[in-house]
């Protein structure tokens, strides 16, 4: 699993992490505060996002012999979790072809 996804998990963080830097860039130069508000609520979605790869990225660095047999069993579950991440994010972003 690690090959498979770690590689599209880091572009993704990478991605977002730069999204949030041009939200906080934005929020700072916006005088409206509805814009504020609306910019904010953004950075706090991104932030979760973040955090969320964050916590995938870390999992599949774990080498199955010294994952808990309780993480074990749920390997399925965190694949399928960072299949659709991975392929909610991409629906999302438009290709750079």
């Amino acid at each position: 699993m690690k090959e498979l996804y770690l590689p599209d998990l880091k572009e993704l963080h990478h991605r977002i992490s730069l999204k949030i830097q041009q939200h906080e860039s934005a929020s700072q130069a916006a005088r409206d505060q509805m814009y504020k508000f609306k910019i904010m609520d953004q950075m706090e979605k991104l932030e979760m996002m973040k955090v969320m790869l964050e916590r995938s990225m870390a999992f599949l660095q774990v080498s199955k012999n010294n994952m808990p047999h309780s993480h074990r069993d749920k390997l399925r579950q965190y694949e399928y979790q960072i299949i659709s991440f991975v392929n909610m994010y991409r629906r999302r972003t438009p290709s750079l072809e």
